[in-house]
């Protein structure tokens, strides 16, 4: 066997074939490019929406579920989230009936299916703008009547299709809203700003425990993303938030980080002259905390989304292999500077030129 035959990643792929091949309900979906009220619901209809994946992907969804909703005032929209997105229900609650939550246990999932069947859903919509086994396999078991999702790999799976817009030209957020059109909707003549609600008193507790501002400017730096990848570099946090420091006497810096990296930040804190803002347990609760900053420094995680879903100026950190590769998942509709790595490491990132894109940031603010 050759030194670089991968085996395990071999056999990996060949049962997730055979997995998809099982989670195919052999359908050949009608297609559907143009807005046209396909499925004729009635007004109390009951749709279910899949979206059990990561924070991110519920942040951009939001636009496409409010306009759902708007136009489907009286009907049961239901959601199905997992363990790991289920924090940021905050974000959909308040144009929910129900959430589900997803766990990939044998034992929730046969529970799950059992309810869901009895909820008599008329749809299920499939967010996901990438194939997903999962999602083939809960509209499998769910044996809902009629299943709308884009048309990909797993396009046997659905009643409906979209055609998928380009994932090179086209902003997620749009990509999603297409989603829209056998309703009868067209995503143009639909609001698709992001949104994240936070009450009065939620905004003063989150004010009161980050502390009274110290410069007129508060920067929050989110430190890092969910793989080592989304990780800027210690040295380029110290010395980007000395120089800013240095040439900015009306800006304060808060880091924002988990437990798992809170040495690290303190290092940096301590080196720099930047704040260690407290760390939260709750994604609402670190939402909140992020909401008391000003301008937002982040590698491409979900804090992209709620700077602008909170209309925050947003400094975002990318990675793009090339201009073939999909879009990067930028903050929509609110004011950002967007810096690519021209290698494979976000530390690539120049220093310089992160305070001169965050610079001109703080001057389009005033």
């Amino acid at each position: 066997m050759a030194k670089n035959d991968n085996f395990p990643k071999r056999i990996e792929l060949a049962l997730k074939k055979r997995l998809d091949r099982y989670a195919s309900l052999g359908l050949t979906p009608e297609i559907i490019s143009q807005p046209e009220n396909i499925f004729k619901l009635k007004k109390d209809c009951k749709i279910l929406l899949l979206r059990q994946d990561r924070i991110g992907d519920v942040l951009v969804s939001v636009p496409a579920i409010r306009a759902l909703r708007n136009n489907f005032p009286d009907a049961k929209i239901d959601i199905l989230f997992s363990r790991r997105n289920k924090g940021v229900s905050n974000a959909v609650k308040k144009y929910i009936n129900k959430i589900w939550i997803y766990a990939p246990d044998i034992f929730s999932t046969w529970s799950l299916i059992s309810a869901v069947k009895k909820e008599g859903y008329d749809l299920v919509v499939d967010m996901y703008d990438n194939a997903s086994t999962t999602s083939s396999l809960l509209i499998k078991f769910f044996k809902i009547p009629m299943a709308l999702g884009f048309d990909k790999e797993n396009r046997t799976s659905y009643t409906h299709a979209i055609p998928p817009p380009d994932k090179k030209s086209v902003h997620i957020v749009e990509r999603i809203a297409n989603l829209l059109l056998p309703f009868g909707i067209h995503p143009g003549n639909v609001d698709l700003s992001l949104e994240y609600p936070i009450s009065e008193d939620e905004k003063t507790k989150a004010q009161a425990k980050m502390g009274a501002k110290t410069k007129p400017v508060r920067l929050g730096i989110n430190l890092s993303g969910s793989s080592k990848s989304k990780f800027w570099g210690k040295e380029n946090y110290i010395l980007f938030i000395k120089e800013l420091l240095s040439r900015h006497n009306n800006v304060e810096v808060f880091i924002f980080t988990t437990l798992i990296f809170s040495g690290l930040a303190k290092d940096i804190c301590k080196k720099s002259g930047a704040f260690l803002a407290p760390i939260a347990n709750k994604i609402h609760e670190y939402a909140l905390l992020l909401s008391t900053c000003d301008l937002i420094l982040t590698p491409d995680t979900a804090a992209v989304h709620f700077a602008a879903a909170m209309n925050k100026p947003c400094l975002a950190l990318y990675l793009w292999e090339n201009k073939e590769s999909p879009m990067p998942w930028f903050p929509y509709k609110s004011p950002y500077k967007a810096l690519i790595a021209e290698g494979n490491n976000l530390s690539d990132i120049n220093v310089e030129d992160a305070v001169l894109a965050f610079e001109e940031l703080l001057h389009s603010g005033k």
